[in-house]
């Protein structure tokens, strides 16, 4: 018996190994318009995936491959794994070609695999599961039962067609991406993987590390999405850490503190107020309702602490927001919605169901020793839907968890448990592991999980960053690349930068608005006041080519002035306001969702200067006739386009 069940095994590794063979590529044009110099690096194609026996289904791996030169192929590569889980990379070829990434390619090959389900990999899954309702049940004016309702029903729907199309759920996993890859290095001929993940790219990145260390020659994992099993407390926990050490920071910065004195208070006494009267916010165009409570407000806080531009900015939000300025908490709303748009709902929420089990336990609040994480734990579990609802719906089981014997892993935490002891992965390979201070999704304290599993790895935690460390560490990382052995236990790590907390800035809700409509794509109102401008610039250069001068007579002088002045202003109001943007971007990129910093506030006045001008030509013009035609077309191109501006500025709220 025991013998027999020797060779099933056996048999079973032969036939998993066997299926991680190379196999065809289907080479074809990238799906996106590249420039010249681009053509001459990316390659793109399809790499038909075997069947495994845990996951019988059709998929195909969309990739590209960047080069030095396309003709010569390098003997190792660099993979940069995506995040989410959810996530796809193969569409950003060319801005890898503009990062530092690209200075590798002496040495590397850069290849960026899309996951299976997401970017340009086939088939897709549910699209269903793909809407703002779905992804953030917890936020809207609606009765829990029914978004309970709802989500079980688009799950159903899902997984019957999956069933249709013979995909199995298994097929979506950690697990399987890191087969998925080996299958790709062994089809393209590499030697091994130089593997960069971030977020979640790093726990795909730790499955590689797990089945196939001889494959990998040196690994970055950033943003640490940590093994073992996840709880909601856990994961609060990370965030009320980060987000204490941004108030303590803006504390400390006498700028910040000067600006927005006792923050710590101020969010606690917003947390407490919507609370108690949420705000009602229409989103959507205006087809569903946004429940603004403390849950969702911190849902805001937390997304924006994942850059450092936008960490820089939260002081400014809390002190606004407790000054009762609603229309911010509106832009805001239609700006968050849009943050994670560019993921696959539909895989992350299988992933995460065949990657981690879960602990769904809640604790009372007077559980933590900090005071701080105690007052902001009751906030954030006011709301809340347990994605293993989603896995039972779905018929997928809880999973194994990888690499660690028995069920828990050991973590300084209170809601996990001391009681296994980890097994190393990957000894022998280079790992460079980096968190930012202030992650409020993947918290420091989770590299120091991961750390007890390759304990020879070097972690770094960067100041002042959110769960973004790639800005100002893109250099630390690259030469970590090209020389891990350069990287002693006393190398510094990347070098810090300030915090540049935003402050002096004069709200307008017109501003706002128009940010939040720009972030989207260029709305109409956009077209709108271009055809303004168009008209304005004609009747400028008409004025400078023909000379106003030489097309009216001499009595016809104070129509003349009439026109200059409002060509004149006409030209001020809208470059004022182009440069007042252009000042508040280059400052921080959020800025313009509250309006535009305190130096520039004299240019909203423009837009009323502009009115008043534009009323006395038109007054003064009743009566009048020009001499030619040219002066005609001057004069009627100035009011029309001064009309314009003026329309979209007024309709906007800009004033």
């Amino acid at each position: 018996m025991k013998r027999t069940f020797q060779l099933l095994t056996l048999a079973f590794v032969f036939l998993i190994f066997n299926t991680l063979e190379a196999q065809e590529i289907d080479w074809k044009e990238f799906p996106l318009e590249l420039n010249p110099a681009q053509q001459e690096h990316i390659v793109f194609g399809h790499l038909d995936l075997p069947e495994y026996p845990a996951a019988n289904g059709p998929f195909k791996m969309a990739f590209a491959v960047i080069r030095e030169n396309l003709e010569a192929p390098k003997k190792n590569a660099l993979i940069i794994i995506p995040g989410g889980p959810g996530g796809d990379i193969a569409q950003y070829a060319p801005g890898v070609m503009r990062s530092a990434f690209f200075e590798l390619t002496d040495q590397y090959d850069i290849v960026l695999a899309d996951p299976r389900g997401t970017g340009y990999s086939e088939p897709k899954a549910c699209d269903n599961l793909d809407t703002p309702l779905f992804q953030y049940p917890g936020i809207w004016k609606k009765e829990r039962k029914t978004v309970e309702a709802a989500r079980r029903e688009a799950l159903e729907a899902c997984k019957n067609s999956l069933a249709e199309q013979g995909i199995d759920l298994n097929g979506y996993s950690s697990k399987q991406l890191a087969r998925d890859i080996e299958v790709l290095r062994r089809t393209l001929g590499y030697d091994q993987w130089v593997i960069y993940g971030h977020s979640y790219g790093s726990y795909h990145g730790q499955a590689l590390l797990q089945q196939f260390p001889e494959t990998i020659k040196t690994a970055v994992l950033s943003g640490i999405v940590a093994p073992g099993k996840r709880s909601l407390e856990y994961d609060f926990e990370g965030f009320a850490s980060s987000l204490k050490a941004l108030l303590d920071e803006c504390a400390t910065d006498s700028n910040c503190n000067e600006s927005y004195p006792d923050l710590e208070d101020q969010i606690f006494e917003v947390l407490n107020r919507l609370r108690d009267a949420p705000m009602e916010i229409d989103v959507l165009d205006g087809d569903e309702t946004l429940l603004l409570n403390d849950y969702v407000f911190l849902g805001a806080i937390f997304q924006l602490m994942y850059g450092k531009s936008t960490l820089e900015i939260i002081p400014l939000l809390i002190q606004t927001v407790n000054n009762e300025e609603a229309w911010l908490m509106q832009n805001l709303a239609e700006g968050q919605l849009q943050m994670f748009a560019g993921l696959r709902n539909d895989v992350s929420v299988f992933v995460n169901c065949n990657d981690s089990p879960d602990n769904y336990a809640i604790r009372n609040s007077d559980a933590y020793n900090d005071p701080f994480a105690s007052r902001l734990h009751d906030h954030w579990f006011n709301t809340y839907f347990p994605d293993r609802i989603d896995c039972d719906q779905l018929g997928i089981p809880e999973p194994e968890i990888p690499g660690i014997e028995r069920s828990t892993v050991v973590v300084d935490s209170l809601t996990m448990q001391t009681d296994t002891i980890p097994i190393h992965w990957a000894a022998e390979v280079p790992i460079l592991i980096l968190d930012g201070e202030m992650d409020p999704v993947t918290a420091p304290m989770k590299s120091e999980v991961l750390l007890q599993f390759m304990p020879h790895a070097k972690r770094y935690t960067v100041a002042n960053r959110g769960h973004d460390v790639r800005p100002g560490a893109m250099d630390f990382i690259v030469d970590f690349i090209e020389n891990p052995s350069g990287l002693t236990e006393a190398s510094p790590g990347p070098e810090p930068q300030a915090m540049n907390f935003v402050s002096g800035v004069t709200l307008n809700p017109g501003v706002s608005s128009l940010a939040v409509a720009a972030a989207s794509g260029i709305p109409t109102i956009a077209y709108v006041a271009g055809i303004g401008t168009v008209f304005l610039v004609l009747a400028l250069l008409l004025a400078l080519f023909v000379g106003v001068k030489s097309l009216l007579t001499r009595s016809e002088a104070g129509i003349r002035r009439r026109i200059w002045l409002l060509l004149g202003v006409s030209v001020l109001t809208a470059g004022g306001l182009y440069l007042a943007f252009i000042s508040a971007l280059s400052i921080n990129p959020m800025l313009p969702l509250f309006g535009l910093p305190a130096h520039w506030s004299w240019a909203l006045y423009l837009p009323w200067i502009l009115l008043f001008v534009l009323l006395w030509n038109i007054v003064r013009s009743v009566g009048t006739q020009e001499s030619s035609k040219a002066a005609w077309w001057v004069k009627t191109l100035s009011f029309l386009g001064a009309m314009i501006l003026l329309a979209v500025l007024f309709s906007q709220g800009i004033h």
